[in-house]
Order: structure tokens, then sequence, then C-alpha cells
């Protein structure tokens, strides 16, 4: 039972810790860099008060007290100065909670292990179903219900023995040079895989598996023998000396003969029940052996390395060894923090050695009596190391996916937590000028394709008109050159946060310009600005989600008077349960908030909710005007009065109702546990589809009543879809897409709200094509004379799909009729032409569909 109830206790207070820890990290701003400012305070402050017993001098039940307010911190998201203010006050709480945590590790002999264990499953709780606020709550009170029954009261006439500087040293450069091997090989974790917090939780669970069987056998039997520090010493020797090895595994497994060879084993395929060539991402098996092959003899050294490092001495309490290697890791998170990442990172082999090389030296010092022993010992231990030094990180990585194409490494330069790559694709047929440049984050492609750019640059502009005149603009997210050329056009500041800014500055590298200022994060900009841009991108990922309500506040914090925040999101990146909970939470950040449908096509739609803070009560949002508004119909979105607004406008009801948003607030935001399934895959088939017609069907449960949009339509639009072979192995023809009768007829509800709106002439000549090229004619019929009858609609592409229509139904003369009006408006319309000669001779239109996909 007392096991128990420390096994509990170390769980819950390791939740509470990490909870902690990003709270201090959000209210810094929330990037990289300030978690690990936050890791630092949090590390120094738990091996500050280590070193004593009991509450460290600190009344037990008014510092716990305090550490659970911690939990406010995020609401000062945004303040960094008055939140790290804040944070301060956190200082003495936690040294406190490392003065009890040394006190309850001389309780047990197997405490030191239970704490290991429950530090393990304190992430896993926290990371795996991400329980937010309330979780953190639980997990304070938890700790706090089991702190007095595990930890033994503190005697008044209790002195806590100075530690000697030879019990100090090896636990110090353990714990520096751990933290500093994690972030050396942390950019190429994800090299192989597509990042997502998914996969992130297996490596977590498959490392976990490798760190506990080395640390609960050979650690915990040689962490009690004399010859602890010796293993320790050897396990810090090795880990240095093989850092050049663990870069050679990297550079081995980026090449596809690397990792393909043995990912086609065929017991490997028969075991883990594949039916592919190789083992693939889709599998579940995928990210845990690799990691486990790339960096599981690391993980191995590590845990035999902490576990003889930690001194529990059950006959003489006082000082152990976890305060050092608590305080050699916080020194490293700090000097991480501190220094710049361009000027630390490209040294970190050589100072991960050096660190490992001094903790085995310290410990054989500590080690051995005989002065002329320990000289010996450490002396040659640090000339080995000279010669030891590690190798290069790799530089040539190629792109792991497999495809028709080949991938050549441009330009290399890596950072905290990232490994962005520019690669140039060719489909080695240079005749046919398909040579591109893209943009990667470990295998995450973050460049778009030339194809998909005009999506991105409509929705700019979009945000740009909403905005009115945007002089000074701060954009969030992944930069794309093609944007940020739009969003340069009329400003004279555009603000990058980008995380980190290494990605910002290669993604635009061929773009200067002087109003360009790269920051880390939203927090870290200046302001104010006329338009906050936030466009997501790679949702599944945590470090790349946007959507946190931290960022919310940032901006509102950081606009001006009547400045616009800007959210653009595809619904195919998304889960249910999320959407309407994120509007609400704009709504209660800003006094007016929309929004708005963008359609592209039949096949695709981007929603972008925008919020501002206007001096007049439900102010009209602002036309698009001048070479914008030009801009935007060539891209296919024409807005040139109100009922053009309107009607790509959604009507909810402020608030909307979906209860409180605590998905997006941390710590432990929920929805990075909620995205986890939306993760990159290379077969997708229907899941997109079906995701996306999933949650535009919730968000239209929440429009007002009497109200129409097109949230409906794109619903039964995605759920109307098929999927067959040749949407994955054959070039899918984008007009050929199903539809159904009730899409159709939710559009023609919207048309007779808004019979002028241009873009629904636009969407409902994409349709058009559809439904040719699908030969749906019927619908044709139906729904197109409705169109030109009812609401007198001579658009070209709608006498166009009636002329196919009456070509279907062998009506020649019809057909002629419709194609010779638009001629006559229209001379050199190509398609009317076309179609006439084949009228004339009373010929029906071929089609190449395969919609149906009944073969």
């Amino acid at each position: 039972m007392r096991h128990l109830s420390l096994f509990l206790y170390f769980t819950a207070l390791a939740g509470v810790l990490l909870g902690v820890s990003e709270c201090v990290g959000l209210a810094l701003g929330g990037t990289t860099l300030d978690h690990f400012l936050a890791a630092a305070f949090l590390f120094i402050a738990l091996g500050l008060g280590a070193r004593h017993e009991g509450a460290g001098f600190v009344p037990l039940r008014a510092s716990y007290a305090l550490l659970g307010l911690a939990g406010v911190l995020p609401m000062l998201a945004g303040f960094a100065p008055l939140g790290a203010a804040f944070s301060v006050f956190l200082f003495l709480p936690i040294r406190a909670t490392g003065a009890r945590l040394a006190a309850a590790l001389n309780t047990s002999e197997s405490a030191v292990s239970l704490l290991a264990l429950g530090a393990f499953f304190g992430w896993l709780i926290t990371t795996a179903w991400a329980p937010g606020l309330p979780g953190f709550l639980g997990l304070w009170l938890v700790a706090g219900a089991l702190q007095r029954y595990v930890i033994p009261a503190p005697r008044k006439d209790q002195a806590t023995p100075t530690p000697s500087i030879k019990n100090l040293l090896p636990g110090l450069f353990a714990g520096a040079g751990v933290v500093v091997l994690f972030l050396m090989l942390s950019p190429y974790f994800a090299l192989l895989d597509s990042g997502s917090m998914q996969q992130d939780l297996r490596r977590g669970l498959a490392l976990g598996v490798v760190f506990f069987a080395f640390w609960l056998t050979f650690g915990s039997a040689l962490g009690e023998s004399k010859l602890r520090l010796h293993v320790a010493a050897l396990s810090a020797f090795a880990l240095a000396a093989l850092v050049g090895v663990f870069f050679q595994l990297v550079s081995f497994h980026a090449q596809p003969e690397g990792y393909q060879g043995w990912l086609a084993n065929a017991r490997l395929l028969e075991w883990t029940q594949v039916e592919t060539r190789a083992l693939t991402e889709e599998s579940s098996v995928y990210a845990p052996l690799l990691a486990i092959v790339m960096f599981g003899i690391p993980c191995a050294l590590i845990a035999l390395l902490l576990r003889t490092s930690i001194k529990t001495d059950h006959a003489n309490p006082g000082p152990n060894f976890l305060s050092p290697l608590l305080g050699g890791a916080g020194v490293a998170f700090l000097a991480a923090a501190a220094l710049p990442s361009a000027t630390l990172f490209p040294s970190m082999a050589n100072l991960t050695s050096a660190l490992l090389f001094l903790s085995g030296a310290a410990a054989l010092w500590a080690a051995s009596s005989n002065k002329m022993v320990r000289a010996i010992g450490c002396s040659g231990a640090l000339v080995a190391g000279a010669f030891l030094l590690p190798g290069e990180a790799p530089k040539h990585l190629q792109h792991p996916l497999v495809d028709a194409y080949v991938w050549f490494p441009k330009q290399h330069q890596a950072d905290f937590f990232a490994l962005p790559r520019v690669l140039e694709r060719t489909s080695g047929q240079p005749e046919e000028d398909l040579d591109r440049v893209h943009f990667f984050d470990g295998r995450n492609q973050l460049s778009l394709l030339t194809e998909d750019t005009a999506v991105q640059r409509k929705e700019a502009y979009f945000a740009k008109a909403l905005a009115g005149s945007a002089d000074s603009i701060c954009w969030v997210g992944i930069p794309n050159p093609q944007v940020a050329q739009v969003l340069l056009e009329g400003a004279s500041q555009l603000t990058l946060a980008c995380d980190p800014p290494s990605l910002a500055r290669m993604a635009l590298r061929n773009i200067k310009s002087e109003a360009f200022d790269f920051r880390r994060g939203l927090a870290h900009s200046d302001g104010p600005f006329d338009l906050v841009f936030m466009e997501s991108s790679a949702m599944w990922e945590s470090r790349h989600s946007l959507m946190r309500s931290e960022l919310l506040r940032q901006a509102s914090l950081r606009l001006n008077e009547n400045g616009v925040c800007a959210f653009v999101v595809s619904p195919h990146e998304l889960m249910p349960g999320l959407l309407p909970q994120w509007m609400e939470e704009f709504q209660d950040i800003f006094a007016q908030t929309s929004m708005f449908v963008l359609p592209d096509g039949l096949n695709s739609v981007r929603l972008l909710i925008a919020g501002r803070k206007p001096s007049e009560e439900n102010a009209a949002w602002p036309l698009p005007a001048g070479e914008i508004a030009l801009t935007l119909e060539e891209l296919g979105l024409p807005l040139f009065d109100a009922d053009d607004l309107e009607s790509i406008e959604v009507q909810l009801a402020n608030p909307v109702g979906a209860g409180h948003p605590f998905q997006f607030q941390g710590p432990f935001r929920p929805i990075d546990a909620a995205l986890s399934p939306t993760a990159f895959q290379l077969i997708a088939e229907l899941t997109l589809e079906d995701r996306a017609s999933a949650v535009l069907a919730e968000m239209q449960s929440f429009e007002l009543e009497g109200s129409t949009s097109l949230l409906g339509f794109y619903a039964k639009q995605f759920d109307a879809q098929e999927y067959s072979v040749h949407d994955t192995y054959l070039t899918k023809n984008p007009y050929a897409t199903e539809t159904s009768a009730e899409a159709l007829d939710l559009l023609m509800q919207i048309t007779k709200q808004f019979p002028n709106a241009a873009p629904l002439h636009r969407t409902w000549a994409e349709v058009g094509v559809g439904l040719v090229e699908a030969r749906e004619v019927a619908w044709l019929d139906h729904y197109f004379n409705q169109l030109w009858k009812d609401f007198e609609w001579n658009d070209s592409e709608i006498r166009l799909a009636l002329a196919h229509s009456a070509m279907e139904l062998l009506d020649f003369e019809l057909a002629l009729e419709h194609l010779d009006y638009i001629l006559e408006r229209s001379p050199n319309f190509l398609p009317a032409k076309q179609l006439r000669q084949l009228a004339e001779n009373e010929a029906q239109a071929p089609s190449d569909s395969h919609a149906g996909h009944n073969h």
C-alpha cells in the first residue's frame, strides 16, 4: 500500500509540474523558447529545493495552494512582463515541492524507480488524454491529498548537510548532457513520419519500454551496488562516444535504401500483418519500430546513467544526487532559451559529448578515494574524449515519401524541434517542365503545390479586404511565398510570427523586402496591427496548430481600434466538436465575429472566421475595392455588392451556444489529442471528405433559424463522394465529382435567398461542369432550367450546361439556341464553339468522366 501511494503521488505530482511548466511557458508567449525558459525555471527551482528535507523552510499548505494557482497563468498570455512577474511567485512553491520530493525518496528503497515510473505515467496522462484545466486541477488535488501520507513530517532539529563538490558535479553534468542530447536529436524524431501528436505518443511509449527495461533490470541492480558511480561513468562515456554513431543512424535511415531495406523484411511484414511491399506509416507499429531502431541505444544508456546517478542512502538521510541532476537539466534548458539557436545548434554535438565526458570524469573522481587513481582516471577519460569528438550532423536528408518523383536536397538548416529543408522535385522528364522547389519541416510539406496556391492567395486577399486598407499586418503560421507577395502589396510592415523564425526565413529566402519583420510568436510581436492573419497548416502537429485561446487574446491585444483578426481553416483538417467551440471563443474575445465560406470548386472549401472590435455596433464588413476586387474575381470569388458578401456569410447566434470552449485552453489542451486523427496519410481514401462533411453539418446546426448558407451544400456534397482505386492510383479528373439531389436542393435554397449573388453564379457554373461530366441529364434539365427560366440567369456557363443537357436529350435545335445566344455575347467562347460544331452534326459530346465508379 505504501508503494502504491508513492506511485500515485509521483504520478499526480509529475502531471502537476508538467502543467505548471506549460502554464509558465504559455504566459511567456507559448513558443518553443518560452517553454525552454519555463522548463529551466521548473528544474532549477526543484533542484534547489531537493537539497533540503521536509518543506524547504516554506509552509506546506500555503506553498502547495500557490502551486495550484498556476492554472490561471495562460490567461496572461500576451502580457509577457506581467506573466513573468506572476510566474516568479511560483519559485518558492516549486522549491518546496523539490524538498518534499527529496524527502519522499528517502521513505522507500524503491522510491527512485517509483518516481521514474510516476513521471512517465504523468507524461502519458497529460499527452494521451490532454485533460485540460480540469485535469490539471484534478491531479493537483490528488497530489495534495497524498503528500500528507507519503512524506514524513520534518523534525524541528533536522539539519541538512552541505553536499561536497565531488558529489554534485557528476549529476550536474549528467543532467545537462542528457538535456542537450535530447535537444540535439529532437529534430530527427519525426524525420520519417508525419510528426503527428499520435505518432509522438507511440514513439514515447516505445522508447519508454526500452528505458524502463534497462532502468528496472541492470539499472536497479547496479544502482544499489558499490559500482554505481563506475557504471554511471561508463554510461556517460558510451553516450559521449556514440554521438557520431547516432548521426550515422539518422543519415542511414534518411535514405530510401536505408529505411526501405529492413522495413520490407518478410518476417516483419508477416508479424505486423501488413499486405504492402514494405511497412508504411499507416501501420501503428511503424513509428515505434523506427524510434527503437534509431534511438533505442541512447535511451537505454540514459536509463543506466540516470538510475546510477541518483543516490538514495536510507541509513544516512541527506542530500542526494537528484538535486544536481535537476539543476543541470535546468541550466541546459536556460542556455537553449538564452543563446541564439543558430549559434548553439551547430555545436550541440560537440557540446553534448563534452558534457557527458565531464560527467563520466566527475563520476570517476567521486568514486575513488585515492588521489592518484582519481587523477589518472579523470585525465584518461578527458584525453579519450578529445579523440572521440562526434561527426557532423547529417546534411543530405532525402524526403522519405515514395512517389513518381526524384527529390534533391537543396539546403539544410537545423533548429530546435524543426528540421527545415528546401528540396527540388523533378519527374525525371525535363521536357514536361515539372521541376519545382518545395519546403519541408521534417517530413511535413509546408510549401504549397503550384496548383494549390490560388486558394491561399484568395484567402489572403479576402482577409485584406475585410480589414480595409491594411498597412500593418501580422501573419501567423507557416509562411508561403505566394501569400507573402499578396500581404506585402500596399503594406509598410509585414510581421511573420513563426516558430521557429528560421522556417519563415528559409521559405521566403527569395523575397527581398524591408517590410519583413521575423518574430518567433505573436506574443513577441509589437503591433498594433490592422490585420492579424492566422492561416492553419499541419493541425495534427501541436507546434503548428493555431487553435489556441492564447493566440486569440494576443491578437486582440495587438490590433488597432478597427483591426481585424482573420483565421482560416479547412474543414478537412478538423474533427467534429471543435469548430462551434472555436467560434464561441472568437465571439467571447471579439465584439463582432463572422464566418465566411470560401468556395473552391466542388472538391474543396475553406472557412474564414473574422473578428474585430468595431466602433459602432453591427457595422457592415467592407466590400473589396479596386485591384483587390478584380483579383478576387479572377481567383473565383467575385464580391461587388452586399448580396455577394452575404451569400458566403454564415448567420450564427451570438454566442453560438456550443458550451464553454475549454478544448483550446491550457494547460494540456484537449484539442491536441482531438486533432491526432487528422494526421497526414499517404492514402486517405474518403476519410477527409467524411470528416469535412461531419464538421460542416455540425456547424450548420448552429445557424440561425430560417437562414441558409453554403455550409449545408458542401456538407451534402462531401457526403456524396464515393471512393475508387482511380482516386488513388490514377490522375483524377477534377470535374468528375459526385453530387446528390440533397446538395443541389440546398444550393437552390440559398440561390432563392440571394438570386443575384455572383459567388452563387460561379458555384452553379462549377456544378454544371460536374453534372455534364457525370452526364446527369435529369439534374441538368431540372435545376438549370429553373435557373434560366425562374431567375432569368443567362450566364454563358449556365446556358452551356443547358446546351449539353439538350444534346443528351437529342434536342439539337434547343442546344443550338443556347449556343447561339452564348456566341452572340462571347464570340470567342471556345467550349461553345466546339459544342456548336457537334450540335450542327447532331452528334453527342463525349465525356471522359469516371463519376459513379461503377467499374
